[in-house]
Formats: structure tokens, sequence, C-alpha cells
């Protein structure tokens, strides 16, 4: 008796425990998929624009015409895929810019001319554009490399782009020939006509020309006028001038207020040359030029209040420095041995 009241407890336990809970299931629907599966994240090609959201250089983004090969005609960024060779019998230009607020990036890839025609422009700024950006690529056997022409371009950047070859034009093609302000940064102009030219007398604003080299250009090296600085440079070995603070393709003449500080100019005609008023030229070297290491023109009588310091120029053919009309310059020391000069200013001929 004893034995069955206890089973009856624990089986009443149990129950209490286990069975006089509610039933918390329910009733599981069909186990048959209403459907093919599908993708649920992303492809590659979403999350590539997602993360670089550019437009590429192509003919159904960036559409040409008869004289164009592409041409962008809407603000954005915008960058190269491939090289750009034009046909040998092709007499237009590589890329037109006609919008503002544009940045290209040539990623590297090279545009380039085969064709012997004149008059054709690597990247060709027509109007009055500004707020560019064009970086990190090749531009090579153009009549120009990089041009601005009409008008004036406003907030130009140009920088690491390698020029080359850029040869079937008056004076003999130009690298990279601006009209507007403009910074070039740590770009490379060779084989060209005239390797950098940028004319700022068409703006208030001045321009930068910063780490660029130009060399072995059939006229100038680097060319600047209406204002800015050229720091950092190199020219050597063009046919004519390797630095030139004076007239430009434009025409102009006013050359005032630049800074010339901290390049070379090596084994040109002129090392540095200047034509103009209230320019700077400081802290450079030249030497083995041909005729002048450093030339002040006074010669259309525009010449004046240059100053002249910290500058040393050496092996030149006609003379180290030939400084005409009336500026401001250090003290030009010629003596060989130990300095004993201690004027900050002065000037270096050996």
């Amino acid at each position: 008796m004893k034995q069955t009241i206890l089973k009856f407890s624990f089986a009443l336990a149990l129950l209490l425990a286990f069975g006089a809970r509610p039933s918390t299931a329910h009733a599981q629907g069909t186990l048959t998929p209403p459907g093919a599966p599908v993708p649920t994240m992303k492809s590659l090609d979403q999350i590539y624009t997602k993360l670089d959201p550019r437009t590429p250089i192509a003919t159904n983004t960036t559409p040409g015409d008869a004289s164009n090969l592409f041409i962008i005609s809407q603000p954005g960024s915008y960058y190269l895929t491939t090289n750009i060779v034009t046909a040998s019998t092709y007499a237009g230009n590589g890329i037109e810019i006609l919008a503002n607020n544009v940045s290209l990036d040539l990623n590297g890839f090279s545009v380039s001319c085969t064709s012997t025609n004149t008059g054709t422009y690597g990247i060709d700024i027509p109007y009055s554009q500004t707020n560019l950006v064009v970086r990190n690529g090749n531009l090579t056997g153009w009549s120009f490399g990089v041009l601005s022409g009409s008008g004036y371009t406003g907030n130009l950047v140009l920088e690491t782009l390698n020029v080359a070859n850029c040869n079937k034009a008056i004076y003999g093609g130009y690298g990279i020939t601006l009209n507007g302000p403009a910074v070039i940064r740590d770009c490379n102009a060779v084989g060209n006509g005239i390797g950098i030219s940028c004319n700022n007398n068409v703006s208030p604003d001045s321009s930068l020309i910063t780490g660029c080299t130009a060399n072995h250009n059939s006229y100038y090296g680097i060319e600047l006028s209406g204002g800015g600085t050229i720091s950092g440079c190199t020219a050597n070995n063009n046919n004519n001038v390797g630095i030139n603070i004076a007239f430009n393709q434009y025409g102009y003449s006013t050359s005032d207020g630049c800074l010339v500080t901290k390049c070379t100019a090596n084994n040109n005609v002129d090392g540095i040359y200047i034509q103009g008023a209230r320019n700077r030229v400081e802290n450079n070297h030249a030497a083995n030029n041909t005729a002048y290491g450093l030339f002040v023109d006074n010669g259309t009588g525009g010449a004046t209040n240059n100053i002249i310091i910290g500058n040393s120029m050496a092996g030149s053919g006609a003379a180290n420095f030939l400084i005409t009309g009336t500026q401001i310059t250090g003290p030009i020391i010629t003596a060989t041995g130990t300095i004993t000069n201690s004027n900050p200013w002065a000037n270096f001929s050996f």
C-alpha cells in the first residue's frame, strides 16, 4: 500500500512538472521551397561601383565626335582603363574636357598619337573651364600634350604626367601649355618643342610649377609669364633656354612678380633667362650652359628691380652672369678657396 502511494505521488509530480504546462509548439508549414534560389548579396560590380564611383573613359560613357576620340561633357571623376592610341591617319584630339569640376585619372595608361598631322592635342581644354585635375599617365606624339588655350582655365592641377615627343607644331610643339593659373606638380617633359609653358597674363592669379623636369626639348624647358613660382625643378639639355621668365607662345612679354628658386638648369643655351620686373631669382644652380648661366635682359627696357641672390653659376660659354638694367643683386663671388665673404645674399661664379 505504501509503495502504491509513493508511485502515485511521483507520477503526479511528473504530471505537474511537464504535463500541466500549456503547449508552446506550433504547427509547421510546408517544407517545399516557394521558388528557385535567388542571390541575396551584391555583385562584385555593384561593390566596386560603390567603392569607386568614377566613370571610365569609353565610347558609351564619353563619346567623341569627328575631332575628338572622347569628350567629357559632364562634371565628375573619370579614369582610363586602357591605353588610347590614335590611328596613323587620325587628325583629331585624344580627350576633350568641356565641363567644369572634372577629375581625370589616366590611371598609369598612355594617350598617344601616331599621326604626322599638326594641330593635334592629347588633352584639350578649349574654353574657360575651372576646377580641373589631370593626373597619373603618359602623353606622347601630339602637337600639344595638354593644351588650355582659349580664354583662360582656372584652378587647373596637373600632376605626375609624363609628356614626351609632342613636337608637331610651331616651335616644334608643346608638352604642356596652359593659358591661366595652374598647379603643375611632379611632371616630366622630354623631347617636346617647349616642355612646360604657363601664361598668367590673362588672370590676376598666379601659377605654381614645382618638382618638374624638362629635358631635351627643342626650344624652352620651362617658361612662366604673368606671375607665379617655379620651385625645385630641373631643366637640362634644352636647345634654347632652360628656365624662361619672359615671352611665351601667346606673345606676352610681361613677366612680373615671379619667383624662381631651388632649380637646376644645365647644358642649355641660357640656363635662366629673365625679362620682366620685380622677379626674384634665388638659390638656383646652372652649369655648362653655352651662353649664360643667368641672363637678366633689359633689352626692351622693362627688366628692372629683379632680385638676384644666392645663386651659383658655373662653366658658362659666354659668362656665368649677365645682368643688365637696374637690378637688386647680391655680390658675385669669383674667388676660389675658402669663402670669406659673409654676405648672406652672395651669388657664386666659378
